[in-house]
């Protein structure tokens, strides 16, 4: 487990280089919302934050359970942070992504009491370090089943969000960034090669063959990386490291996947 943990550590400091060295001005960030923005009774297909800042509120530590509390500092911290978000480039994606008609829900305002997720605040504190620099949040969901997108409808929905950033009027070095695990809280190494092929050499029907018995709980991010594989088709995907994380025999665990497209 600790060598699995080095190699994650080391796959995470070669992001945050590659991050750091291309000086984005804005970074556009394809996640899950987990009940930490919509409480649940509103759950979006869809939904870009198109305000000038969001909130990073931390936990009641006492919420967690104490396996959570050692990395929440890298999920919220433990005072409320302030970050920049761009919301000009949120509000052009949302008109762009229904003039390409997408059902897109445009959130204007930070709902009170509500924080960001982690799916996006990880990527502030571990991949940005101390230069922080705007983002636009793109929340798909992944997880309820019932109305999350198809792989091949978030392989369009990436094709018309890089369409929607290049037709931005503002002179910007715009990075994408997919936020999420592969396969977990059950680790399926299988299931992960294949979408890692995938993404390699990427087209419309590449992830047909995903289960949809299997896309659902954690694994259900997959999604984020096959919108941000359509967004980047034209780049050279890059594997970094797959590191299969068990936490246990009976198989639970993360596949934990790291790339770049160059």
């Amino acid at each position: 487990m600790w060598r699995r943990y080095e190699r994650c550590q080391s796959a995470i400091a070669r992001l945050s280089a590659h991050l750091l060295e291309l000086k984005p001005d804005v970074v556009v960030i394809v996640g899950d919302d987990q009940h930490e923005m919509f409480p649940g009774d509103v759950i979006p297909a869809i939904s870009i934050y198109g305000a000038d800042s969001l909130e990073d509120l931390p936990r009641p530590l006492e919420s967690l359970h104490a396996s959570q509390v050692a990395g929440e500092w890298a999920y919220h911290g433990t005072v409320p942070v302030s970050r920049p978000t761009n919301g000009a480039l949120g509000k052009h994606l949302v008109k762009s992504l229904t003039k390409s008609n997408f059902d897109v829900t445009h959130i204007r305002s930070q709902p009170e009491g509500r924080s960001i997720g982690h799916a996006y605040t990880f990527i502030q504190r571990r991949l940005m370090g101390d230069r922080i620099v705007p983002i636009v949040p793109i929340m798909v969901n992944t997880d309820h089943t019932d109305s999350s997108p198809s792989p091949a409808r978030c392989w369009t929905l990436g094709k018309a969000l890089r369409d929607a950033i290049d037709s931005f009027d503002e002179d910007l070095r715009v990075m994408v960034v997919g936020s999420g695990g592969l396969s977990h809280f059950k680790v399926d190494e299988a299931l992960d090669a294949g979408v890692l092929e995938c993404l390699a050499s990427p087209h419309e029907a590449a992830f047909d063959w995903l289960p949809d018995e299997e896309m659902i709980l954690g694994t259900s991010e997959i999604r984020n990386w096959i919108v941000t594989s359509g967004a980047l088709q034209d780049r050279r995907f890059e594997l970094i490291d797959y590191v299969p994380a068990y936490r246990s025999e009976a198989g639970t665990g993360c596949g934990m996947g790291f790339a770049i497209w160059r």
